[in-house]
C-alpha cells in the first residue's frame, strides 16, 4: 500500500507469466485477503483508517501510471491502484465487493500482463515510444487486451471489472451516507465529512484508471509505428500464447459475474447479511451513474488526445502547475530517492552502533573475561577437591558402616536367639553390678 509499493514496479523485470500469476492474482492480494479475514476484530477507527489508506493508494498509484513510458510499469502501478480499491472496500464495510474485485482483477490483470508479454516478445522493448500500430500485426493480442482494458477501466455492463468496481464505489458512498446519520457536534461533523473521503478518492482514481489504460492501448496498438525496424519484426504469437489470452478474455467479460457472482458472494458472506434499504439503493444507483460517467469520460479523453489528436497531448504541461505535477508523477514522488537517503542514514547509524558494540561492549566483555575465567577455575577447583571430597567421604563412611552392620544379618534363627540371650545376660550383669 501507500509508500510500501516501490518493489512492485521493479519486479516487472521478471517474465510476464510470473507477473500474471504472482503480481495479479496470488502474492500481492494475500495481504488483502488477510485483512478481509481479520476485519471483524478491528475497531471502527481502524477500519476508517484502512478505508483512507486504500483510497489514497488507489489515487496515488493511478497518478503515477498516467505518465509512465514503460508498458509493464503502467500495469504494475495499476495493480497497486486496484489493491487500494480492494483495501478501501474492506475498510468501508463492503467486504463482498472487495473480495469480488479480488477475483475479477485476477483474470483481467493476468490477461493484460500476459498480453504485455506477447507484445514484449514481438518488439523486444517495453517503451511505448518505440511501439505503435501493432493492432495490424497482432490482432488477437490487441483484441484480447482490449477486453482486459475495458474490464480494468470499468466499461459499463459488458465486463466483469465494472460490476466489482461499481460495488466498491457503492459501498464507499453508502459508508459516507451512514456516517451522516451519526453526526453529533463538531467532532461528529468532521467524522461525517471524513466518510466521504474514500469515495471521492476512489471515483477520481477510477477516472484516471480509464484514462491511463486507454492511453496505453492507443500508444501501443494504434497510430503510426514509431520504430519501423521493431514494427517490421513484430508478428502475432503462436497458439500457445494466444489461447490463454482468449480464455482469460472470456473470463473478463460479463460471463464471469453471471457464472460466479453469487458463488463468490456466498463464500464471502454465507449468512446473507448485507446492506439493504433506501440508503443502500440510493448509494449504489448514484455510484453506478458516476462510475459510468467517469469511466466513459476517461476513455473519451484518452481517445481525443492520443487517437484523434483533437486535444494536444501536452495540454497539461502548458502551466507551471501541470509541469510540476508531471514531474512529480514521472519521478514517482521521489520515493526511491527518499528511501535511498533514509537507508544511507540508517546505514551510517548502524555503522556507529557497530563501532560502539566493538569498542565499548566487546571491550567491557573482553576485559572482564580474565577475571571471570580465574573465578570460574577457582570455583571449579573448590567444587572438585573440597565439596566432592566431603560428599564422597560421607558416602564411603556410610558404605563401610553398612557393610559391617550387614554382617549381623545371617538369616539364621539360632544366631538371633544367641544374640538376644547374650544381650539379656549382659544387661542383667550390668544391673547387678
Amino acid at each position: 500500500q501507500l509508500h510500501l509499493d516501490i518493489w512492485l514496479p521493479d519486479a516487472m523485470e521478471g517474465p510476464s507469466p510470473v507477473s500474471a500469476l504472482i503480481h495479479a492474482a496470488t502474492m500481492v492480494v494475500a495481504g488483502i485477503f488477510l485483512v478481509a479475514r481479520t476485519s471483524p476484530i478491528f475497531p471502527e477507527e481502524a477500519m476508517l483508517l484502512t478505508a483512507w489508506v486504500g483510497a489514497f493508494t488507489a489515487l496515488f498509484a493511478a497518478s503515477m501510471a498516467l505518465v509512465q513510458p514503460d508498458f509493464k510499469k503502467i500495469l504494475a502501478y495499476s495493480t497497486i491502484s486496484q489493491l487500494g480499491f480492494m483495501l478501501s472496500a474492506i475498510g468501508v464495510g463492503a467486504l463482498t465487493a472487495g473480495m469480488y474485485h479480488l477475483f475479477t482483477h485476477a483474470f483481467f490483470k493476468a490477461l493484460l500482463f500476459l498480453g504485455s508479454g506477447s507484445v514484449l516478445h514481438a518488439v523486444h522493448t517495453r517503451q511505448m515510444s518505440e511501439m505503435g500500430g501493432l493492432a495490424k500485426k497482432m490482432p488477437w493480442t490487441c483484441a484480447t487486451m482490449y477486453v482486459g482494458a475495458f474490464a480494468l477501466a470499468g466499461f459499463p455492463f459488458l465486463f466483469s471489472g465494472f460490476y466489482s468496481k461499481d460495488a466498491i464505489l457503492g459501498g464507499a458512498l453508502l459508508f459516507a451516507f451512514e456516517g451522516q446519520h451519526n453526526v453529533h457536534g463538531v467532532l461528529g461533523t468532521i467524522k461525517g465529512l471524513l466518510g466521504y473521503g474514500p469515495f471521492i478518492l476512489l471515483i477520481s482514481a477510477a477516472a484516471l484508471t480509464a484514462f491511463y489504460t486507454f492511453r496505453m492501448m492507443i500508444l501501443v496498438f494504434h497510430g503510426e509505428p514509431k520504430n519501423k525496424e521493431k514494427y517490421d519484426h513484430a508478428h502475432e504469437m503462436p497458439a500457445t500464447m494466444t489461447v490463454p489470452l482468449i480464455i482469460l478474455a472470456v473470463l473478463s467479460t460479463v460471463l464471469f459475474p453471471l457464472m460466479f457472482g453469487n458463488t463468490i458472494e456466498h463464500l464471502v458472506n454465507p449468512h446473507g447479511h448485507g446492506h439493504h434499504g433506501a440508503d443502500a439503493e440510493r448509494a449504489h444507483h448514484i455510484a453506478m451513474i458516476m462510475s459510468i460517467v467517469f469511466a466513459l469520460g476517461g476513455i473519451a479523453l484518452a481517445y481525443l488526445m492520443y487517437y484523434f489528436n483533437k486535444i494536444p497531448t501536452d495540454i497539461f504541461m502548458r502551466t507551471p502547475q501541470g509541469k510540476a505535477a508531471h514531474r512529480v508523477f514521472l519521478n514517482l514522488y521521489w520515493m526511491d530517492e527518499f528511501y535511498a537517503v533514509f537507508i544511507k542514514k540508517v546505514v551510517v547509524w548502524a555503522e556507529k552502533c557497530a563501532s560502539f558494540d566493538r569498542r565499548v561492549i566487546d571491550g567491557a566483555v573482553d576485559s572482564a573475561a580474565p577475571g571471570l575465567v580465574f573465578s570460574s577455575k577457582g570455583s571449579g577447583a573448590t567444587d572438585k577437591y573440597i565439596v566432592d571430597y566431603i560428599v564422597n567421604l560421607v558416602g564411603d563412611v556410610t558404605r563401610v558402616i553398612g557393610n559391617g552392620v550387614r554382617q549381623l544379618q545371617t538369616g539364621k534363627i539360632q544366631d538371633y536367639a544367641l544374640g538376644a540371650m547374650t544381650a539379656i545376660l549382659l544387661f542383667a550383669f550390668w544391673i547387678s553390678f
